[in-house]
């Protein structure tokens, strides 16, 4: 998968645990009776990721791989309910900021 350098980085530290990505219309998750999940292109039927295998840490299009993860899960919700610890997950380094509903967070992580 590609990431910004700066990212891949972070994922070599373990400092990004999760990422996000968006699912395209045309794509459905799947969940097998085993527990393992894939996203799949119900055009042609090909799995764009599942849980289980390992996939390449690039550091931008092109790049060489700098390393490899395991996808672990694969979950659907939407960009605006991410919580702060997945924020945190993902890499994002908190500041003092505000929701829109102008309710301040802490960006202390709690965990």
């Amino acid at each position: 998968m590609q990431f910004k350098p700066e990212l891949a980085e972070k994922i070599l530290k373990g400092e990004k645990t999760q990422t996000r990505r968006i699912v395209k219309p045309g794509f459905w998750l799947v969940t097998y009776p085993d527990g393992h999940k894939a996203v799949i292109d119900a055009n042609d039927g090909r799995i764009k990721w599942k849980t289980g295998p390992t996939y390449a840490i690039q550091p931008g299009t092109g790049k060489a791989s700098i390393g490899r993860f395991k996808l672990l899960d694969i979950r659907q919700e939407r960009l605006r309910g991410i919580s702060e610890a997945d924020a945190i997950a993902e890499g994002v380094e908190l500041n003092h900021y505000y929701c829109d509903e102008g309710t301040s967070l802490d960006p202390t992580p709690t965990h």
